[in-house]
């Protein structure tokens, strides 16, 4: 199996406007995995929330040709990922 590595893909996305979804398709006509927890790291790098990271997630595995047993999956590890690495909290004075 090969990975591609999520923070590629998530700077193909908000850098340079490449759709997750087709980046999905052509990792899946390839064989290739995307490598999740680095997409949701780099994410939080550029600022986003993890609600928007999963809503860009899933969005895009809904306009990906996908079975549903597929997004299942990519959306049950999303979740556990982040509640086993929670985002960041800014210091209280």
């Amino acid at each position: 199996m090969t990975l591609m590595p999520g923070a590629e893909v998530f700077r193909m996305k908000d850098r340079h406007g490449i759709p997750l979804s087709m980046t999905i398709n052509l990792c899946i006509l390839r064989n290739v995995t995307i490598e999740w927890p680095s997409f949701i790291e780099e994410a939080r790098a550029s600022g986003w929330y993890d609600f928007r990271t999963l809503a860009q997630i899933k969005s895009a595995l809904s306009d990906a040709d996908v079975e549903g047993e597929y997004a299942t999956a990519v959306i049950q590890r999303f979740k556990l990922y982040v509640l086993q690495h929670p985002y960041p909290m800014v210091d209280q004075p």
